[in-house]
């Protein structure tokens, strides 16, 4: 568990700014909704998204009411946030949800537990221990709920610095999650050749392979845009050539022996399971 501080430092060029935030969608919260927009840094989307699949996955509901972000300069119990970050929330960087606060279901105490009870949270104790239990791939614990601490019992926040949430979230941690059976239409696989395609990958092509679910989120896109960024002839190296081969696989290239090119059928590739790194 890192210190609000040290949080602070890591994230500090986030302080105040509100430029390239994500709107986000929570327990049906946020998108479409254009007045109470659920605005967070783009780094920590995957986290939230782990976050909603536990919820979603353990009977905690809709959400009525979920709140992020702060604007400055009203830092903690109304002081001024700081440019140094002393008095600033987290909400101030918008690192931190506040999911049916007071009234709605999950109050601020203002005690550590056991002196408040479980029966006046919306939470349930199993709840927070499953979000909890979210791991990223580089083994990190991307969550701190304050309710043990403090008795905020709506109060989610990262706790981690922005590399290690571009790690992405190691989905077998995530209870509840399953890969989803997709079908992806050759109209977009046409358009690849992979012996050329591939071995000149982008940032921005990967993020494309895991938008249309060639590769699904428990793969994590950062893993491999970061092995990319590491090694620009990751052609050669065990984890990419996988990540390639997997890659021809989902996207559904049947060749005939002895042709090349991406081939006329079939119309379309179920997508069942999910790849490994290595």
């Amino acid at each position: 568990m890192a210190s609000t501080n040290a949080k602070r430092r890591w994230w500090a060029d986030r302080r105040c700014d509100t430029t390239g935030l994500a709107s986000i969608s929570f327990l049906s919260r946020g998108e479409p909704d254009t007045v109470a927009k659920v605005l967070v840094q783009p780094e920590v989307v995957e986290i939230w998204e782990a976050v909603e699949t536990v919820l979603r996955n353990t009977e905690y509901g809709e959400a009525d009411v979920v709140g992020s972000i702060r604007h400055c300069p009203f830092g903690i119990g109304g002081k001024r946030c700081e440019p140094s970050g002393k008095n600033c929330s987290l909400h101030n960087y918008c690192l931190a949800l506040d999911i049916d606060p007071w009234g709605a279901g999950n109050p601020h105490f203002k005690r550590p537990w056991p002196m408040w009870s479980w029966s006046k949270v919306k939470f349930t104790k199993a709840q927070v221990r499953a979000v909890e239990a979210i791991r990223m791939l580089d083994k990190s614990k991307p969550l701190r709920w304050l309710g043990w601490a403090i008795g905020d019992t709506m109060h989610w926040e990262i706790d981690i610095p922005p590399a290690s949430a571009m790690s992405g979230v190691d989905w077998s941690t995530v209870e509840g999650f399953a890969p989803p059976p997709e079908t992806l239409h050759m109209a977009y696989a046409d358009t690849l050749n992979l012996n050329d395609w591939v071995s000149t990958l982008r940032p921005e092509d990967i993020d494309q392979l895991f938008a249309l679910r060639v590769h699904s989120p428990a793969s994590g896109a950062a893993h491999w845009k970061g092995l990319l960024a590491a090694h620009p002839n990751a052609a050669d190296a065990d984890a990419w050539e996988n990540f390639r081969r997997t890659t021809s696989a989902r996207i559904g290239f049947w060749q005939p022996e002895g042709e090349s090119g991406p081939a006329s059928q079939p119309s379309s590739y179920q997508i069942t399971g999910d790849i490994t790194p290595t």
